[in-house]
């Protein structure tokens, strides 16, 4: 079973948060790293972080006035997953999320799968 990084981009979510951290930790695929990356946030959101107490999340402080690209370049450099997905601290992924797009990984000859979002 391969490492996966789930990289989260966030800044001032924290009324989200707790769910989408929540859906990524309740996967079927186990074999996770989440990679918080904190846009300088100036809410509560390193308290809700810190909340979960789970070694699986890893929070980061990203100060730079930077685009979103560079934010999630730097997930990515943090990260140890042989595959990489991404999603925003105001989303909730479904349950088989990871497994279905580990599942696209390994089956064919595939560099990058785009999702879909539903708004609620």
């Amino acid at each position: 079973m391969e490492l996966v990084s789930i990289i989260i981009i966030t800044k001032n979510h924290s009324k989200y948060l707790s769910k989408c951290l929540n859906s990524v930790l309740n996967q079927n695929y186990k074999n996770i790293e989440i990679i918080l990356v904190d846009h300088n946030s100036s809410d509560n959101t390193y308290e809700i972080v810190k909340s979960f107490n789970s070694d699986k999340i890893k929070y980061f402080l990203y100060k730079e006035n930077k685009g979103i690209a560079n934010i999630r370049n730097y997930g990515i450099i943090n990260s140890r997953g042989k595959l990489l997905f991404f999603t925003d601290a105001d989303c909730v992924v479904t349950k088989n999320w990871i497994e279905e797009g580990v599942n696209i990984f390994s089956k064919n000859n595939v560099e990058g799968v785009e999702g879909k979002t539903v708004a609620e």
